[in-house]
């Protein structure tokens, strides 16, 4: 296996060279089960009951916590489109403490640690996000950390290859925000 090589290979049909090697992968997904999957991995990038850049913030964070390089890569490509910087984006591998973050970031950071780490966050954790979001956000927060810890276990379990350029991803990026509005 070379770096450009998935532990488990694409399937036989894969035809379309400008994919992201992801969604090459996700041809694996079977037929009855790809078209929730895709609705909510859209809806999650659509939502507009979450701040995009916080969205990107739990998003990374779980690519940092679940040891995921593709969508670290990715996301951290989305982040800077979305005005974030870089200090910003290698802040999100250290502690939710650090000074950088402002009130609500080190809410979904704690919120997203404990999902991640202990599967049911604290008492405390949760009233922080819901002093913060809201019930509403509060679970569209939830279902990004959760819809990405799958897409993270998917990419680290069948070892989808960062692509060599960020461009594609990054016009995924744009087509979806235009197809939004």
């Amino acid at each position: 296996m070379t770096m450009s090589e998935p532990r488990i290979p694409y399937p036989q049909d894969d035809a379309d060279p400008a994919a992201l090697n992801i969604e090459r992968m996700f041809g694996h997904i079977a037929d009855d089960l790809r078209p929730g999957f895709s609705a909510l991995a859209g809806a999650v990038m659509r939502t507009t009951s979450l701040d995009p850049l916080l969205r990107e913030i739990a998003i990374l964070r779980v690519g940092h916590l679940s040891n995921c390089a593709y969508e670290q890569f990715q996301h951290q490509t989305f982040a800077r489109y979305l005005g974030m910087e870089d200090d910003k984006i290698a802040a999100i591998k250290t502690t939710p403490d650090n000074p950088i973050f402002d009130a609500k970031e080190r809410a979904i950071m704690r919120f997203v640690d404990e999902i991640v780490r202990d599967v049911r966050p604290s008492d405390a954790a949760l009233a922080d996000m819901r002093a913060h979001f809201g019930i509403e956000g509060t679970f569209t927060t939830l279902i990004a950390a959760c819809q990405y810890m799958t897409v993270s276990r998917i990419l680290e379990t069948t070892g989808v290859p960062i692509e060599a350029s960020d461009s594609i991803g990054l016009g995924r990026l744009k087509n979806s925000q235009a197809t939004a509005q």
